[in-house]
């Protein structure tokens, strides 16, 4: 089977795909008015389970200051909550509200339909070479941001 795209179109064409469906996801909903940014940020706080500013800042690779405006500005849009440290009353914790739950569990679902995209065009062989090609990508990522 030859080849009908660079590398760089099949970038191109998933990443558009994959705005394409989030859209589609989003349209007519509340989280339309998200910025990829800002569904980002959610995302790192779903995946960190309630972090503090400074691990959100860290995982977004932006400034304290940089993190507590963007998290306050989803907490105002009533995406997150700020909670007080028990511990330390200097720290705050943010948790996803119930309307940042949705639209994660939403994002998710558009990740998922895009994994099923390649279990559906690729056999178990395939899907899994890709899976191990994909990991050393994401292993080179990691270590160029540590």
């Amino acid at each position: 089977m030859s080849s009908d795209y660079s590398l760089t179109e099949i970038v191109e064409i998933l990443t558009r795909t994959m705005g394409e469906m989030e859209s589609k996801v989003l349209a007519g909903r509340e989280f339309s008015a998200l910025s990829m940014r800002q569904l980002h940020y959610l995302d790192v706080v779903h995946r960190l389970g309630h972090p503090t500013l400074s691990e959100v800042a860290r995982e977004m690779d932006v400034s304290r200051p940089s993190a507590t405006a963007a998290v306050a500005k989803l907490a105002a849009a009533g995406f997150v909550i700020k909670v007080t440290s028990d511990e330390d009353r200097r720290v705050a914790h943010v948790h996803l509200a119930g309307k940042g739950e949705r639209i994660v569990r939403l994002h998710e679902e558009v990740h998922q339909a895009v994994a099923d995209l390649f279990i559906s065009a690729l056999n178990r062989r395939e899907l899994q070479e890709l899976v191990r090609m994909m990991n050393k990508i994401v292993a080179g990522l990691k270590a160029d941001r540590a």
